[in-house]
């Protein structure tokens, strides 16, 4: 009966949208504050709270490009990294209005501004190293040895730091004085052992990718110019070789 309840709760809130109970979704024109409106579909509702129900653009305003934070498989909405999202269902997302007013009216805002500005309003994070650049958001660290070190820690279930121990940043400080790091780990021990281990290998995976593009596109390039730089000297200058 609480599902349904919260159901009722949405329309009420947006009555510019509907309820198909037959296919269990919600869809017609969100609302911005603003004014503007888009037309979206609202579906997977029970798989709610345990992960985000499934958002899709369905007006042909978003091309389905992850330049847009549309993925290209399902035309379905990019709100953030798996971690955040699984944070924000432990902390703050707990009903179906806290996912709309929370997650879709910001991310809907946010393309609007996009629309105009042809940039996001708070910058975005890159489809090659997203997981990560979430992670130091999460950890306030620019470090990706950091993030590391903590990820396997805390997927191997033996890294609990204490408020005297020291804070993961490297500062020196106890976790206690180190106030922001303190309330940032506070969340990241939220996340289950298995997203921490599927996230690490991904940004290992990455980090690997990235090593290889580096050496395929940047390094091998410049050896093989100063190689043939190198034999072209030589043989205009055959002496040189003696």
């Amino acid at each position: 009966m609480g599902g349904l309840v919260d159901k009722k709760a949405v329309l009420r809130k947006y009555p510019s949208l509907i309820y198909d109970s037959g296919k269990d979704m919600f869809k017609g024109q969100l609302v911005l504050p603003d004014g503007d409106v888009y037309e979206i579909e609202i579906s997977s509702l029970r798989q709610f709270p345990n992960s985000f129900p499934i958002v899709k653009e369905v007006g042909g305003r978003i091309p389905p490009k992850m330049d847009r934070h549309i993925y290209t498989d399902s035309c379905s909405c990019c709100f953030c990294p798996p971690a955040k999202e699984e944070i924000l269902l432990k902390t703050r997302v707990k009903t179906l209005i806290d996912f709309i007013d929370l997650i879709v009216v910001p991310f809907f805002q946010n393309n609007s501004f996009y629309e105009i500005n042809l940039s996001y309003a708070e910058g975005e994070y890159s489809h090659y190293f997203g997981i990560l650049e979430g992670y130091c958001d999460l950890l306030n660290v620019s470090d990706y040895r950091v993030i590391l070190r903590v990820l396997v820690h805390l997927s191997e279930g033996f890294l609990t730091l204490q408020p005297s121990s020291k804070c993961y940043c490297g500062s020196g400080k106890s976790l206690k004085k180190c106030s922001t790091h303190r309330k940032r780990y506070k969340k990241i021990r939220l996340l289950s052992r298995e997203r921490v281990r599927a996230d690490f290998f991904q940004i290992i995976e990455a980090l690997n990718n990235a090593e290889r593009v580096f050496w395929l596109n940047y390094f091998l390039p410049l050896v093989l110019n100063q190689s043939i730089k190198a034999k072209a000297a030589a043989i205009e200058n055959p002496t040189a070789l003696k």
